[in-house]
């Protein structure tokens, strides 16, 4: 959205109906004595836009005041852009607000430069609207599905890897039973050879089907499970189509949504026909059971009457072969499994480096940022970003899937938030690799395994696939020698280094409620006042609620709304530069003795050679 301002703010209805009020391009001053109602003009604006609070404390409060002020009425908000005009008429409740325009000026209550200053998620949110950010970057949520995804198929891999390590000794055994079989065979005679020969294959045949019949098997379950999921998606559905829509709406989706069903409908048929396919073969395939088996068994008792120690030592072979087939069968279902990994695996490593791509990519318009604002602050001040440096969502993170698991889990989750990044410590965890983060973290490895076998569940996994290290903004100023962070310093402090901070964007408008509070005349002077100028200059909008006179005074191309000591209103604007006699001509609805304190200090400044 190109930049845009606001022109006139109006209220129909409610307590405050009638108020209507003008502002213009550049610095509006709004000024009056405690108690006036220059608080509430500003948060009927930010109630319009439908702009956050940066002292969330604040919030509920002040909502629930511009709810009772309103009542059934509405607040009428003009918003001039370059390019296009908007008019918002925002109920009590906030309906017929429009999303793009929160961001649309930025609102700073009292006391909201102090919380911006004291918090650290609110210090890098104000970078980010200068960057426009529209948000942190987020690891996509799928990352949790297919980390659980990941951790379910591991254990079925551990389940048939162990199997499947008998297969050799298996192998082994059967070798040396038909070395000695064979022996024996070359004393038996021609018929009792081809007796067994034909045991063999009918045993063979059987165990292929047995082999297919599991087979079968575990593809129905799948395909139950689809046909499970398509139920649901078609109860689903069914609600969505009796939802109530627009009838222009209704018509434009109608056509998808038959294409929708159509292909819901194709798809459960198509299901259908698989189910009766194997059903059919599977029918067969029994059929087919008893035949061998009723072939197979008569051989089988002639062949062990006529040879008792072959046909003891055949039907060890038998069981052993059986055995080997059912590992082989578990071999290929781990080859699969194994395959699937690997892809599910790569899918997750994409989606985790798509979101450590964009989180570099905000840091690095964060940084610009910080650069611009950092050369156009006075030397003192200085706006720093540390990449990937708040680490506090991981270590709360730790410390909640660490409790339980009987070790001294604050120590832990210090050690692991500190010494590694969440993606290095679930690849750690997935590989059961204590070793190599027992070094990493200096932790013992008897405790990093615990840890490990404590967190490697999918849902603990799959949370943590979602955590990420934030960026970490910090307002500096120079004390002395030494730069302080600005959590390290007083009020006022925090108030001096974050006005001039937000001063020096020009993008967009910026409202302040009495941010002289904690700043003395000579700051306001050598810092606010310049800044103030240098937005008007920029054609940036700024609204400024005080009851300090000076700001107006000093502010060049003013417009000056006046708010009586009863709390109503009156407004006039001044298009030009004031000098002592302009004040007192622009404001023609002020409090008591306010003419004067306005006459007194604009003399006090042309006397001391101070030029607004």
């Amino acid at each position: 959205m190109s930049r845009v301002w606001i022109s006139r703010l109006r209220v129909t209805g409610g307590f405050l109906t009638g108020l209507d009020v003008s502002f213009q391009r550049g610095l509006n001053v709004i000024i009056g004595p405690r108690g006036s109602g220059k608080t509430t003009l500003l948060e009927l604006i930010r109630h319009g836009l439908g702009a956050e609070h940066a002292d969330p404390s604040r919030r509920e409060a002040e909502e629930r005041r511009i709810f009772y002020l309103l009542g059934d009425g509405e607040v009428v908000l003009d918003i001039e852009g370059d390019r296009q005009s908007y008019r918002l008429v925002v109920d009590a409740h906030g309906g017929g607000r429009r999303v793009e325009m929160a961001n649309v000026a930025l609102l700073l209550g009292q006391n909201e430069l102090e919380s911006i200053a004291s918090n650290a998620d609110s210090r890098l949110r104000l970078i980010d609207l200068r960057a426009q950010l529209t948000s942190s970057s987020q690891v996509d949520p799928e990352v949790a599905e297919v980390t659980s995804l990941l951790a379910e198929l591991r254990d079925q891999i551990d389940e048939l890897a162990e199997d499947v390590a008998q297969r050799p000794a298996l192998q082994a055994d059967l070798e040396v039973m038909v070395a000695q079989e064979a022996s024996l065979m070359s004393e038996a005679t021609l018929e009792l050879s081809e007796n067994r020969q034909l045991l063999h294959r009918l045993e063979g045949e059987l165990l292929q089907l047995q082999a297919d019949l599991n087979q079968a098997h575990s593809f129905e379950e799948h395909l139950s499970k689809s046909l499970a999921t398509h139920s649901i998606a078609a109860t689903a559905f069914n609600e969505l189509t009796i939802l109530p829509l627009a009838t222009e709406l209704q018509e434009k989706v109608a056509g998808h949504l038959d294409v929708a069903k159509q292909s819901l409908t194709r798809y459960r048929l198509e299901l259908e026909s698989v189910s009766r396919l194997l059903d059919r073969e599977r029918q067969s395939r029994r059929t087919r059971e008893p035949e061998l088996r009723s072939l197979a068994e008569p051989i089988r008792t002639q062949l062990n009457e006529a040879e008792r120690g072959l046909g003891e030592l055949t039907a060890r072979a038998r069981n052993l072969r059986s055995q080997i087939a059912r590992l082989g069968e578990k071999q290929e279902r781990l080859e699969v499994l194994r395959r699937r990994y690997a892809e599910t695996q790569d899918r997750r490593t994409d989606l985790l480096t798509r979101a450590e791509t964009q989180s570099e990519q905000q840091y690095l318009a964060r940084v610009a940022v910080a650069d611009n604002v950092s050369r156009n602050l006075s030397s003192r001040v200085t706006v720093s970003i540390e990449h990937l440096a708040d680490a506090g969502e991981f270590r709360k993170f730790l410390g909640g899937a660490l409790q339980g698991s009987g070790l001294k889990y604050t120590a832990v989750a210090d050690a692991f938030s500190r010494h590694l990044l969440p993606r290095q410590l679930l690849e750690l965890i997935e590989e059961r690799d204590w070793d190599r983060a027992s070094l990493l973290t200096n932790l013992p490895a008897d405790r990093v395994s615990r840890a490990f076998q404590w967190m490697a569940n999918p849902e603990t996994l799959s949370a943590l696939s979602l955590v990420r290290l934030a960026d970490r903004a910090d307002f500096l100023l120079l004390d002395g020698s030494s730069l302080k962070s600005v959590e390290e310093l007083s009020t006022g402090q925090k108030c001096a280094v974050t006005l001039p901070i937000l001063l020096t964007e020009h993008e967009r408008t910026l409202v302040l409620d009495q941010p002289e509070d904690h700043l003395d005349n000579a700051y306001l002077v050598d810092n606010v006042v310049v800044g103030l100028n240098n937005r008007s200059s920029a054609q940036a909008q700024t609204i400024v609620a005080t009851h300090n006179a000076n700001i107006p005074v000093l502010g060049s191309a003013a417009s000056v709304l006046s708010m009586e000591s009863n709390g109503r209103r009156g407004y006039v604007s001044n298009q030009g530069s004031y000098d002592d006699d302009s004040i007192v001509t622009a404001i023609t609805t002020v409090m008591e003795g306010g003419e004067e304190a306005f006459r007194k200090r604009a003399m006090f400044y042309r006397t001391h050679g101070i030029t607004p």
